[in-house]
């Protein structure tokens, strides 16, 4: 599918994350990141809303729910089909989204300490393209799925 479409460069990314803490179950997470070489990967602006309970003295269970805004230059980076390949080296229509929203998604972990220093986590998330992203022509799937699990130690405390 993406035959003929032109590679997107790789870059280097700068990131700036807030974290609004309204008590210590309910929180609120804004990252904004941005190509800082100017390699056309543009810039997102994910916030999530995030609430986070106890159901034991060492496990902690965290339901998350957010969106993804992103800039035109990303957006025509990662979704669009230039009008110099359109019909030409690729069979795909030519397609310039626009800045707006690029996704929504929700998320569920749980997290246990396994000892002082170990954590153990995993979770479930989903992800739904909106907007100008989710009419691409290469938005085949606009709803996808992940899974994760992952071992944490924590230093330093």
């Amino acid at each position: 599918m993406l035959r003929g479409l032109p590679d997107v460069e790789r870059t280097l990314r700068g990131r700036l994350s807030a974290i609004y803490d309204f008590n210590k179950q309910a929180s609120l997470r804004s990252t904004l990141s941005q190509d800082l070489l100017d390699k056309q990967g543009g810039a997102t602006l994910q916030t999530s809303a995030r609430y986070e309970f106890l159901i034991s003295s060492r496990t902690e269970i965290g339901l998350a729910a957010g969106f993804t805004l992103a800039d035109s230059t990303y957006m025509r980076s990662y979704m669009g089909v230039p009008t110099s390949a359109a019909g030409v080296t690729t069979a795909l229509p030519a397609y310039r989204p626009g800045a707006g929203m690029h996704s929504t998604h929700l998320g569920l972990e749980v997290k246990t300490l396994v000892s002082d220093r170990w954590v153990l986590f995993g979770g479930v998330g989903y992800q739904q393209l909106r907007g100008d992203a989710r009419r691409s022509p290469l938005a085949v799937k606009p709803d996808s799925y992940n899974v994760s699990i992952g071992l944490a130690y924590r230093c330093c405390r």
